[in-house]
């Protein structure tokens, strides 16, 4: 279907046949789907909608972690990244806990814009709040490099944080924060190609990478994965 028929079934469960024995009210469910929809036809203002046209369902005070995960994601699909991290901050304000699928919309709308900062600031957030991550977070940590543009404006900064990163302090910094779990290549393999690579281009840095390399094959006995990880 297209946003604009979820949109009406929504409203047409909500207000139609009031007095009606029986009637159907749409639940968070029903909003997550008609949200999702709009994902797939990257119409971000209708599931924006939607979003806040929920707090009108029928027990519904605020929107869920799906519900808003679902525009979060339609966001990304959009490259619009400054909405997705404003939806973000709107689900803290409302104590709505973010989960993975959340920081991974959020995280590949960052990565589209080559947020670097922002990505390693999130990527804290989740580890802080015990959220476990999975590869297709550290591929969007990794992406982010690939379109770092230096003349991208980072307004999601803190004041105390204007210096650039380098893409070896970003790498190493992910490094600082991961979990021995994170270092499985079926998991945290992209950053960890990564930062080897980069290692990789500065001869002073062998033992670096030798110690990276033995501490995943440490962790994680066995063939790797992961082309180029042989030193």
């Amino acid at each position: 279907t297209d946003p604009y028929t979820a949109k009406d079934l929504i409203h047409e469960m909500r207000s139609s046949r009031r007095n009606r024995v029986g009637r159907v009210l749409p639940t968070t469910r029903s909003y997550t789907l008609a949200i999702s929809v709009c994902r797939r036809a990257c119409d971000f203002e209708t599931a924006e909608f939607l979003l806040q046209d929920s707090i009108h369902g029928v027990g519904i005070t605020h929107p869920n972690v799906y519900m808003y995960s679902a525009a979060i994601w339609t966001a990304e699909s959009c490259s619009l990244v400054d909405e997705a991290l404003n939806l973000l901050e709107q689900m803290k304000n409302n104590k709505c806990k973010p989960n993975a699928i959340t920081y991974n919309g959020v995280l590949s709308a960052v990565a589209q814009a080559g947020r670097i900062q922002t990505a390693l600031q999130l990527f804290i957030e989740m580890k802080t709040d015990g959220i476990k991550t999975d590869k297709q977070i550290f591929t969007c940590l990794v992406d982010v490099m690939h379109n770092n543009d230096n003349e991208t404006s980072d307004s999601f900064l803190s004041e105390n944080n204007h210096l650039n990163i380098t893409q070896l302090k970003y790498l190493e910094t992910i490094l600082d924060w991961m979990d021995d779990d994170d270092y499985s290549t079926e998991i945290g393999g992209p950053v960890l190609r990564a930062l080897i690579e980069e290692y990789g281009r500065d001869k002073t840095r062998f033992e670096d990478a030798l110690r990276l390399f033995r501490k995943m094959t440490t962790s994680f006995p066995g063939p790797t994965n992961e082309p180029g990880l042989v030193l």
